[in-house]
């Protein structure tokens, strides 16, 4: 006896024969049910001898020629529907093979989703703030050119198989051009909401975000001192170019210093009034809402400080530009994602618009919405972050009738010349001192934060020292009046 399992299968085409056999099965007529239809039809391509006897045995049946028309009708539907699932398994094991190898699916027609999928393979922190796109690099997010996006999403696309033919996918202009729009719009963050800076998805835990530095080995906290793991949620436009180390000094910074301001002479108040400085311009606090001044003579120490300021801060958060170009109808756009902007050998001659450099100063110090024009492009409207640090030989008169530019000053005067006497490689020299120059910027700032006043709690501000208030006092009254360069 065979075993269960051994039995032959049974045979699905027999009662066909039977139909067709005299006295057997039911009418002849019944062939021509779908259900029998489909069962000849798989007899046909299965075993044509066997469906060339069966169709022998009709003999001389009327509806023959309708019954075999609609076989094969159905026979050959059944090769296309199995070509078709043939040719879908190969699709989709060359589609498989394909994202195996990390290469990108795209469906033709659905820029969304190929614009999705380069930002999840190639960019994952791309942003596009106001007109630009940015991308995270090195703990801050930097402004990154169109013509270098459109590269890469070209690229991209065509390194990717189409999902319909799972053929190498192939890139029009036109396509590129969706998918970038597609991009831009997929990586959209409102200005007015990410004011940078800020986090990005914030968290409970998360400290004041303009309290937070980048810097080479991480995020700091300048008011605890913590230093946490960079992460592109932390959105911010500057980036420091050095270590955090909180054991660093500065000996020759604060040599130099004290050849500048000699504590003998009473130079400890402006030493300290500097510090301070250098602790709010590490911050991207604007809320005091100053104006500071370097003032002396030539070679009085004034390009080193400033020099300082910008390794302090990094070159590429500093803008230097005269005062000139600043009044000039582009003039604002370098202080994009600036966060100081350094005024070097501030000078008013004839032709200068005061009166709109005294509103400009005014506006960016007062954290008021400004207009920056930029050229072949859309104006913007927008806060800057930027603080001022105007840098002059003499005292500066900028006209003021509402007493606002005189509220703003912060002065601090360079007393001595050391013209003859220069060390020329100092700059070289403070350069190394970096985080020695960041933990005393720091101390600076923490006591300018622990200044509070006893009864409100509301933090004071800066205090101008014996010969800043005095260079205000006397500058005052020609604040007010109308100036005209000599």
């Amino acid at each position: 006896m065979h075993s269960e399992d051994s039995r032959p299968a049974p045979d699905k085409f027999a009662y066909l024969e039977e139909m067709v056999t005299p006295g057997g099965g039911p009418h002849l007529f019944a062939l021509l049910e779908p259900k029998h239809i489909k069962t000849a039809a798989g007899l046909m391509l299965h075993d044509p001898a066997r469906f060339s006897k069966l169709r022998a045995k009709l003999g001389g049946f009327t509806e023959k020629g309708e019954w075999l028309k609609q076989v094969k009708a159905v026979a050959r539907n059944s090769v296309q529907d199995r070509g078709r699932e043939i040719a879908d398994e190969k699709r989709g094991e060359a589609l498989d093979a394909a994202r195996e190898a990390g290469k990108p699916v795209l469906d033709k027609g659905r820029p969304v989703e190929a614009a999705e999928a380069f930002r999840a393979a190639e960019r994952p922190n791309l942003l596009h703030l106001g007109e630009h796109f940015l991308d995270y690099f090195d703990g801050a997010y930097v402004p990154v050119e169109d013509r270098e996006i459109t590269a890469a999403l070209q690229a991209f696309m065509r390194s990717g198989v189409d999902s319909e033919t799972a053929e190498p996918y192939v890139v029009g202009p036109r396509e590129v051009e969706g998918v970038t729009e597609a991009l831009r719009n997929d990586a959209f963050v409102h200005a007015d909401r990410h004011d940078p800076p800020c986090w990005l998805r914030p968290d409970d835990l998360d400290p004041d975000p303009r309290m937070v530095i980048s810097v080479t080995n991480g995020l700091l906290d300048i008011q605890s001192g913590q230093l946490m793991r960079h992460t592109p949620r932390f959105f911010t436009r500057n980036a420091l170019g050095y270590a955090y180390d909180p054991a660093a000094t500065a000996p020759i910074w604060e040599a130099f210093l004290e050849s500048i301001w000699p504590d003998d002479e009473g130079g400890a108040e402006n030493k300290a009034a500097l510090q301070e400085v250098f602790g709010y311009l590490l911050t991207n606090e604007t809320g005091f809402q100053k104006v500071f001044m370097l003032i002396g003579a030539p070679n009085a120490g004034k390009g080193v400080i400033a020099r300082v300021i910008e390794m302090l801060l990094g070159s590429g958060n500093v803008a230097t530009q005269s005062v000139v170009k600043l009044g000039k109808d582009f003039g604002l756009k370098i202080l994009l994602g600036k966060q100081a902007l350094i005024v070097p050998d501030l000078r008013l001659g004839k032709g200068i618009d005061l009166a709109r450099i005294v509103e400009m100063l005014l506006s960016i110090s007062g954290e008021d919405r400004v207009a920056v024009g930029r050229k072949f492009e859309d104006d913007v409207n927008l806060r800057l972050h930027t603080r001022i640090v105007l840098v002059a030989n003499m005292e500066i008169i900028l006209p003021d009738h509402t007493g606002a530019m005189r509220r703003r000053l912060v002065p601090l005067v360079l007393p001595k010349s050391f013209e003859g006497k220069e060390d020329i490689h100092l700059t070289e020299k403070l350069a190394s001192e970096m985080p020695g120059i960041l933990n005393w910027a720091l101390e600076g700032l923490r006591r300018l934060d622990a200044r509070r006043d006893p009864v409100t709690g509301l933090q004071k501000g800066f205090v101008l020292t014996t010969a800043g208030a005095k260079m205000v006092q006397s500058i005052a009254p020609r604040l007010a009046g109308a100036y005209v360069p000599p």
